[in-house]
């Protein structure tokens, strides 16, 4: 059995320190300090994961105006290139990430789409490694699975990190504390670089029992598969449903192996009615194993 000797006021200390890093005129030079505080943190503590299989992932974007169709493309929907990505949850600036949702109202949420804008809704699926038949092991944020047979001082050090990384990921980030995502990157640095891991389920911050997933660009390439993108206009939207006009629909053909634009009535409407991913949320929760390090 693997024995882990921590002290819980020592991490408790760290997560306090965390705060006077952000506090520093030069916060680009902290940042590994930063790194090395979180990494301190997270180390003695276990972090749980997910095997994926499969996967539906959502992304939207809002488009300014009623653009040409015939100019967009699948890229459109994926990740932003380097040059044009600015800092994020989980991402430095000119570092892409591919974020999305578990499901398509949280996408649309996030992004921050109301009624008569203009936007794209894409889907992706997740799928496991076609050559190797491996799956995706995911980090998981936000979703707790308790084991009784822990040690208890286990159990407390386990609570106060993963208390540290649920306030990190559904945190509002607004222009007085942008800082704050110098620590989220610290954490899905060691997730990625120390932990192996590729990708991260974590709450979404406008509804904590939703989830997002963000991935970084070697599985978003192996693993993604591209499935549809929708142009459509906004009807009505709330925290759990929306309804929309689809202008046009472009679609995996996979016949040819190509994608082509579907031509669509104005009228078509897409409607989509969620109370939240209650199930895939147990499916996670069942499919949950504990990482130690």
């Amino acid at each position: 059995m693997w024995v882990i000797q921590m002290d819980i006021n020592d991490i408790e200390s760290k997560v306090k320190m965390i705060s006077k890093f952000l506090s520093k005129e030069s916060i680009d030079d902290n940042y590994e300090d930063i790194k090395q505080t979180v990494s301190e943190i997270i180390t003695p503590t276990i972090i749980s994961y997910v095997e994926i299989d499969r996967l539906f992932l959502f992304r939207a974007r809002k488009l300014n105006a009623l653009i040409n169709f015939d100019n967009l493309s699948a890229q459109d929907i994926f990740m932003p290139p380097a040059e044009l990505t600015e800092m994020g949850r989980g991402n430095m600036k000119r570092k892409p990430v591919l974020y999305a949702a578990l499901d398509p109202v949280t996408a649309i949420n996030e992004t921050g789409i109301k009624e008569n804008d203009y936007f794209l809704l894409g889907c992706f699926e997740l799928l496991e490694n076609g050559g190797s038949h491996s799956k995706e092991r995911t980090c998981v944020i936000g979703i707790t699975k308790n084991d009784k047979k822990e040690d208890p001082i286990m159990r407390i050090a386990q609570g106060i990190s993963s208390n540290f990384l649920y306030t990190e990921f559904t945190r509002e980030i607004t222009k007085w504390n942008k800082n704050r995502y110098y620590i989220s990157n610290a954490i899905v640095d060691h997730l990625f670089n120390k932990m192996n891991f590729r990708s991260v389920i974590y709450p979404s911050v406008i509804n904590n029992k939703r989830l997002n997933i963000l991935l970084n660009e070697q599985a978003a390439s192996d693993r993604l598969a591209f499935g549809y993108m929708y142009v459509c206009k906004m009807l009505e939207v709330n925290g759990t449903q929306f309804k929309a006009h689809i202008y046009k629909s472009l679609d995996d053909t996979t016949t040819k192996n190509e994608l082509k634009w579907r031509k669509l009535d104005n009228q078509r409407l897409f409607t989509y009615k969620s109370e939240g991913p209650k199930d895939q949320v147990e499916v996670i929760k069942k499919r949950m194993c504990k990482h130690f390090e």
